[in-house]
């Protein structure tokens, strides 16, 4: 998790740190929905919609690319496959749209990667040249 007006300026002033080579413009993060503690003495302030449970580094969260909206693991794992919508939105997503706030150095590490790979496949793939005519 990133502060968003910090990531903005970063990228309109072009001085992004290396480690984040990965983020090139704004379609590369999304704004997350979270829930705040109703407790006024919460030792954590964000809480799961469904759960309660605390995000407080403990238990594993998650967020859907799409819309933002922010889960317990537990909470996201009682949705039938058949049924992949979100649970405050309703968006519908798909399981590669899951992506965990909390992930390990390791994984961290790797998923920046693939992200970078798939940025250059991307990239690749619009200078092939496109045929004139596309058979229906």
């Amino acid at each position: 998790m990133y502060n968003k007006e910090a990531l903005l300026k970063a990228l309109i002033e072009k001085n992004l740190p290396k480690e984040f080579s990965h983020i090139t413009s704004i379609k590369d993060f999304v704004t997350l929905n979270l829930k705040q503690s109703e407790k006024p003495d919460a030792a954590f302030p964000f809480v799961c919609p469904v759960s309660n449970t605390e995000l407080n580094g403990l238990n594993r969260f998650l967020f859907l690319w799409k819309c933002g909206c922010v889960f317990s693991e537990k909470a996201l794992e009682q949705i039938k496959d058949g049924e992949k919508k979100c649970l405050i939105c309703t968006k519908p997503y798909s399981s590669d749209e899951v992506i965990s706030l909390n992930y390990t150095e390791e994984e961290q590490f790797r998923m920046q990667r693939e992200i970078i790979e798939k940025k250059e496949q991307q990239k690749k793939d619009k200078k092939v040249n496109l045929p004139l005519f596309v058979p229906y």
